[in-house]
This record gives C-alpha cells, sequence and structure tokens, in this order.
C-alpha cells in the first residue's frame, strides 16, 4: 500500500506519493491503463495530464512551500508511464549538497526511504488541498 493512499485521480490518470528515494512530499502521476509510452496517450489522457500536473503543482505550492518543484520521467525500471513530481527544499539540497539530476541521483543511491508516517501526513494534506479546492480539478476526476 501507498502511504496515504490515492491523493486525487482523474479518468486516466492516479496520483500518489511516491514509493522510492525521493523524499516525504514526492508523487507519482501515473496512469489508469498500462501504457508504455508517453507518445501512446491519446489526446484526451495528454490535455487531462497536463491540468492534473498543473494542479499537483499548485498544491505542493501552496502546501509544502518548497524552493522547487522538479517533474521527471523515467521508465527504464518501471515499464509504464509514470511521472515524479518531486518538492525539493533547501535542506534537502544541502543534504545532499547537490541539486538537478545530481541530486536525484544522490537521493537514489542513499537508498533511503521516507517515513511512512511522515509520507501519509503530507499525502494527506495533498488529498485535503484537492478536495478544498474543486476549480482546480481536471476535468472527470473521481475521489
Amino acid at each position: 500500500m501507498v502511504p496515504g493512499g490515492r491523493i486525487t485521480q482523474t479518468r486516466h490518470w492516479i496520483v500518489e506519493h511516491c514509493v522510492g528515494s525521493f523524499g516525504v512530499g514526492a508523487v507519482v502521476i501515473k496512469t489508469k491503463k498500462h501504457i508504455e509510452k508517453f507518445s501512446e496517450c491519446s489526446a484526451l489522457q495528454t490535455r487531462e495530464f497536463v491540468k492534473l500536473l498543473k494542479s499537483v503543482h499548485l498544491a505542493m505550492e501552496e502546501v509544502l512551500q518548497p524552493e522547487h518543484i522538479y517533474v521527471s520521467k523515467w521508465g527504464e525500471v518501471t515499464p509504464h508511464v509514470h511521472f515524479l513530481i518531486q518538492p525539493i527544499t533547501q535542506e534537502t539540497k544541502k543534504k545532499y549538497q547537490a541539486h538537478g539530476p545530481l541530486l536525484q541521483a544522490k537521493m537514489v543511491q542513499s537508498g533511503e526511504i521516507p517515513d511512512p508516517k511522515q509520507a501519509a501526513q503530507v499525502a494527506k494534506k495533498l488529498k485535503q488541498w484537492f478536495i478544498h479546492n474543486p476549480s482546480h480539478y481536471p476535468s472527470n476526476n473521481k475521489h
């Protein structure tokens, strides 16, 4: 089970806290249906993703107030479309003495997994943001 469960979802996409080494607050936006390449997404799925990404970004800005928000997509390990949305704080950059892709690489190399209770708390706050800001839902959202 993912810490905090599903944060939000749309007709084609799911948002959940990341279970990897990317810190508390990092979330994954992934397709509901198995799709291996983003280029295989329909025009509707692509439009829905862009709206959802914008909403997740805004939720992170307001709830977590990070210095930066990274958006990444890697496909070597997980053979389906998923995007990592990662809030970055000054403390994180200082801890790993890096930024950008090097910061992410160092976080992965550390193998440090976020505390599930903290991750669940952040997921709950993000979920509440979506509940209290329905105008930011992409169309066809189903909680």
